[in-house]
């Protein structure tokens, strides 16, 4: 329970954050762009390297126009970047530190250039120019395709969405890339094939090695990626690598230094002062300098193999790890794909340093490194910042049209099932789907490896990146406007803030379809009735209902009614609900029916049982799930949330009476969240027969369970068009359900309702153990889906 404490502390910190916002987004609407201006920052300001340092160090040359530079970099890079100013002759007119006033200036800049991921709060204007100089030829999968990461797509979606340019290196990277953050089929700007900026110094002569003070030394740059603690034996990282460093600096003749690059995340915690042949790079040169001056590379797993490859130096791969490391990592290829020396121990490796290159990387230069030249920063300034175009450009085409469904959190829930079925019937091949979502749910933060197992595999994601960013005034309206109690048009001030959050979640990108697939969530329904595409808000549920019981704002459906092209329901009486409290949305309400995936339904019966990792079960079978199904009797079961208009504890009462008659009968409840579940635990307890009733909290697959019951029993006292109740028929269960407007349709198709009362369930019951409740429902799913797709289909695009 949430103390008032701390309620009144995030409201403290929401008014902060919008006082920021109002900081920010007064250069957003007030400022001109200053066509002379340009942002940069490296690693979202916590480095100073690489190809924006290449950038700004061509920039500096005036040789494009008299530009000022203004860096973003953590305090402590600063030193660092003073460094680089003497060594590198850089002009940069401003470094800055803080989050907000770089995002101000971020704001008012003709040209925004970054090598990751920009700040959440900025929102692209028009005429600004972002170029994404993103980090280099991939090895470790990222994106989608690294499944510890897959939910955290958005950061980089949104950046992307918002950019003109971006630049790789080859295909392999740009496919990979724009694979892996889904913007395969709908980047907007556009891709340069070209050498990366940091690469051109490998084709240029060094002389660092006197200046460093290795004259006569042969240098050895070892540059590791990332190493976890997965990556060794009893996680025992440090002890392990000061191992490693000891032998090799052992190994090593006298004529040999190995400078040592650590990632970022590991730099603290190797101290290399003990030893007499290893040190760190120096931090007053450039990286890439201190690699061209060197004469061998050590590295494992990192893109900056593909970058060295260009020197025709020899490159040796450290593997100690090799196993591990492929056990705990998803990667785009393996090391039988690279021509280099590979070492597996520090003899092999010190073996390796002291003989030859013997290995052929023609080819591999050839597929990674066809595009970089010593020339290629200046071909890039030249294409961004003047009116040559050295570069190729390529366009993302897509012939087929997008559409957006908000799906909330992807709870497990009806409706989010419902909206898995739905995807799984539609035809993917001439329409693209993107699931947005909120990227900040516990829900899906938790659960997202099965969540996404869900969804066919041609469907995409473009999820929200974070809250709304509303500015105080528009706090202020905003939360006015939420709790009228008077319909009222939605105030321009709202309608700005939500047009100008779209844009900063899908920067220059727009869909023609938009879809706000939960039907409830007032803040995002409203922004996503501001986009400019064909428009439409589902309702799964009895909107009179909702609205009785205050889930709802009747003045706020009013208004979005009003706003979306078209109304979707699932079950007739979800229409006529609508239309009882707006009449005027006749003409625009459509019904859209549950999907039945049958196929699934039976592929996944025939599953073993498994719980999830933040299921709960409460029993009091010893033997657990299995147990109950094993014990002797009738097998009864309801799926459904725990909340009140499921009606679990009558039928919890009504069961208690029955097993009078009927003591070796098993009620099993599956719920996937809601606020009753402890009170109905709690009501469980104190029953004659609690020993017989089994609840199930969160389980995204029931189904094995469902299969093996006698009964499926469904008290709702509201309903749209219940999935569970066509699932278990799927499965040839016996359904019997409540006698409710919104389940009356299943008298179609000889369906069995029972009086909503504990008499009314036990007397259905009891004609189930008499024989007088069918088998299965008469409904041909094939038509049945057919039908539901066709309806779907007319409200799209139309």
């Amino acid at each position: 329970m949430i103390s008032l404490g701390t309620k009144f502390n995030k409201r403290i910190e929401d008014w902060k954050y919008a006082s920021i916002n109002s900081l920010i987004y007064y250069n957003y609407y007030h400022k001109k762009i200053d066509e002379k201006l340009v942002y940069v920052e490296s690693g979202n300001g916590k480095d100073f390297t690489g190809n924006i340092l290449r950038i700004v160090e061509e920039l500096s040359t005036g040789k494009y126009g008299d530009y000022r530079i203004v860096v973003y970099a953590k305090k402590n890079v600063h030193t660092k970047i003073k460094e680089l100013e003497k060594n590198y002759s850089l002009n940069i007119d401003k470094i800055v530190s803080t989050r907000t006033i770089g995002t101000m200036i971020m704001e008012k800049a003709k040209y925004i250039i970054t090598d990751s991921v920009l700040f959440h709060k900025f929102v692209k204007r028009p005429g600004q120019i972002v170029f994404n100089a993103w980090q280099g030829t991939p090895f470790k999968a990222f994106g989608f395709n690294n499944k510890n990461q897959e939910h955290k797509i958005a950061s980089v979606q949104e950046t992307l969405l918002s950019s003109d340019y971006i630049l790789f290196s080859n295909d392999y990277s740009k496919n990979n890339f724009l694979s892996s953050y889904m913007l395969d089929k709908i980047f907007p700007g556009k891709v340069l094939m070209g050498g990366s900026p940091r690469n051109s110094v490998f084709f240029k002569n060094s002389n660092l090695k006197e200046e460093m003070g290795f004259k006569d030394k042969e240098i050895i740059a070892y540059v590791p990626s990332f190493k976890s603690v997965k990556s060794f034996e009893n996680n025992d990282r440090k002890n392990t690598m000061e191992k490693y460093f000891k032998r090799i600096d052992e190994g090593l003749n006298d004529n040999q230094i190995l400078l040592v690059k650590f990632h970022p995340l590991n730099k603290e915690e190797f101290n290399l002062d003990k030893y007499d042949k290893i040190q760190e790079f120096p931090d007053n040169f450039e990286q890439y300098d201190v690699l061209n001056s060197t004469d061998i590379l050590i590295s494992d797993y990192s893109d900056v193999i593909f970058d060295f490859a260009n020197t025709k130096k020899k490159i040796i791969l450290f593997v100690f790890d090799e196993e591990r490391y492929f056990k705990n990592n998803d990667t785009f290829m393996d090391l039988s794909q690279f021509p280099f020396a590979k070492a597996h121990d520090v003899d092999e490796l010190i073996f390796e340093l002291n003989s030859g290159k013997d290995y052929d990387d023609d080819s591999f230069l050839r597929e990674y490194c066809l595009y970089d030249d010593g020339d290629a920063c200046e071909k890039l300034c030249q294409h961004i910042f003047s009116d040559e175009k050295p570069l190729n450009e390529e366009i993302i085409k897509n012939s087929n049209k997008n559409s957006l469904v908000f799906a909330g959190g992807l709870l497990k829930n009806g409706v989010t099932f419902s909206l898995v079925n739905l995807l799984h019937e539609v035809d993917s091949e001439k329409h693209d789907y993107f699931i947005s979502y909120r990227s900040w749910s516990k829900n899906i933060e938790k659960n997202h490896d099965s969540i996404f197992k869900l969804f066919p595999n041609e469907i995409s994601y473009a999820p929200l990146r974070t809250p709304i960013n509303p500015t105080l005034l528009e706090k202020f309206k905003l939360n006015r406007y939420l709790k009228s109690k008077n319909h009222k048009a939605t105030p321009d001030i709202v309608k700005n803030l939500f047009k100008r959050e779209l844009k900063r979640y899908y920067g220059d990108f727009e869909f023609d379809n938009v879809i706000h697939f939960i039907g409830y969530s007032e803040v995002e329904s409203l922004l996503f009735s501001q986009c400019n595409a064909n428009k439409i808000i589902w309702s799964h549920t009895d909107k009179a209902e909702r609205i009785e019981k205050g889930f709802e704002n009747p003045h706020i459906l009013a208004e979005n009614y009003s706003c979306y092209d078209k109304i979707a329901t699932v079950s007739p009486k979800a229409l006529k609900s609508i239309l009882d409290f707006y009449p005027e949305t006749e003409e625009k309400i459509h019904l859209v029916h549950n999907i039945n995936f049958y196929k699934k339904i039976l592929l996944d019966s025939e599953k073993e049982i498994e719980f999830d990792r933040n299921t709960v079960m409460s029993t009091y079978n010893p033997g657990g799930i299995i147990g109950v199904l094993e014990s002797p009797g009738r097998k009864f079961i309801s799926v459904g949330r725990f909340s009140y208009e499921k009606n679990h504890k009558m039928l919890i009462r009504a069961f208690n009476k029955f097993c009078k008659d009927y003591p070796d009968t098993q009620l099993i409840i599956v719920g996937g969240f809601g606020e009753e579940y402890i009170s109905t635990k709690r009501l469980i307890s104190k029953l004659k027969y609690r020993n017989n009733i089994t609840l199930i909290k969160s389980i995204f697959n029931p189904m094995p369970i469902l299969k093996e019951c006698d009964l499926f029993i469904l008290p709702s006292l509201s309903e749209g068009w219940p999935m569970t109740i066509m699932e278990a028929d799927t499965l040839k269960i016996p359904v019997i359900v409540s006698d409710i407007e919104g389940l009356q349709w299943i008298r179609d198709y000889d369906g069995y309702l029972f009086d909503n009362s504990v008499e009314g369930i036990l007397k259905a019951m009891q004609d189930f153990m008499d024989g007088k409740v069918k088998s299965q429902l008469d409904i041909d799913y094939d038509e049945y889906n057919n039908n539901a797709v066709e309806e779907f289909y007319e409200i799209l695009d139309n």
